[in-house]
């Protein structure tokens, strides 16, 4: 848009000049070279020429501002029209090339920033493979994730690929405001007919952990849970040894309802495993839960 722009800018708007049919065929010929497709371009004009004629002026420094107000008036929306805050969006960002997709999107997360958003969930894609790779191959992960055996990259590509075609799971990788992978999350073992679901979440590297990433991962998580695959339940299991986990999932509204003794085992050892869940009422109606993950959100 910019480009456009400065080509209108520097070639036909001069102030003296008479804002004729010669100008307005140089002014469409501009906005096909921008890029502007023909039909979008021609109810551009048409809607300059009308207000041009009605407003009586002629001379291309007056044209210019109607332009500039069109433009602006066709593109502007309410202020409340993106409710980011309060519904699960996905934002499409299209344009040819050099039209300032990137700047934008770069302007959009440091807008989610400032007003406290610290993570995006995208769908995951094959260049996650090489973080994954390396992070699931240390041995403290590998523990609480019960991974027995190393991995590679080409094992981390096949289970991505193999996600995409999951019936009964949705996967996401989990990355900051600047695109910075900082792990994953999924619902898996979806069962419909009963409403209910398991979460998992890694966020494996320790200089991530405690900014507020998970609390915020979970939150988007259960909301998408609860409300579009309109589960009643969601459970998560934690390995006992892993206390910082457990407190962190109470904290956030987890309810333990069980241990199984002895339930896990790795490298050698026993270890117990404590399931923990959260229904839909207590999501939706409870208001300490509100009050805890705010604190979660401060302290995580």
């Amino acid at each position: 848009m910019a480009n456009f722009f400065s080509k209108i800018l520097n070639n036909l708007f001069q102030s003296d000049r008479v804002a004729d049919e010669e100008f307005y065929e140089e002014l469409e010929e501009a906005m096909i070279q921008s890029d502007v497709s023909y039909p979008s371009c021609m109810r551009i004009i048409d809607a300059v020429k009308r207000e041009a004629d009605r407003k009586g002026v002629n001379l291309t420094k007056d044209v210019q501002k109607i332009l500039k107000d069109y433009l602006l008036d066709t593109i502007s929306v309410d202020e409340d029209y993106y409710n980011f805050e309060k519904e699960k969006s996905i934002i499409s960002v299209i344009g040819v090339n050099g039209v300032g997709k990137t700047t934008s999107i770069g302007k959009l997360a440091y807008h989610l920033k400032k007003k406290g958003k610290k993570v995006i969930l995208r769908e995951q894609r094959e260049t996650d493979a090489e973080f994954f790779t390396h992070w699931y191959n240390q041995p403290v992960i590998m523990f609480q994730c019960g991974f027995t055996d190393p991995t590679n990259e080409e094992a981390e590509l096949k289970y991505i690929r193999e996600r995409h075609k999951s019936e009964d799971s949705v996967w996401f990788t989990i990355t900051d405001t600047e695109g910075k992978v900082v792990g994953e999350t999924g619902l898996l073992r979806m069962f419909p007919t009963w409403h209910c679901t398991d979460l998992t979440i890694i966020i494996p590297d320790s200089e991530m952990q405690h900014k507020g990433y998970g609390s915020e991962t979970i939150s988007l998580m259960l909301d998408m849970a609860f409300n579009e695959y309109e589960m009643n339940r969601v459970s998560i299991g934690v390995v006992g040894l892993n206390t910082d986990a457990l407190e962190f999932y109470k904290k956030i509204g987890f309810k333990q309802e069980g241990i199984q003794e002895q339930g896990y085992f790795y490298d050698g050892e026993y270890s117990d495993f404590v399931m923990m869940r959260i229904l839909r009422e207590e999501w939706q109606h409870n208001s300490r839960f509100v009050n805890l993950l705010t604190i979660a959100l401060s302290e995580s």
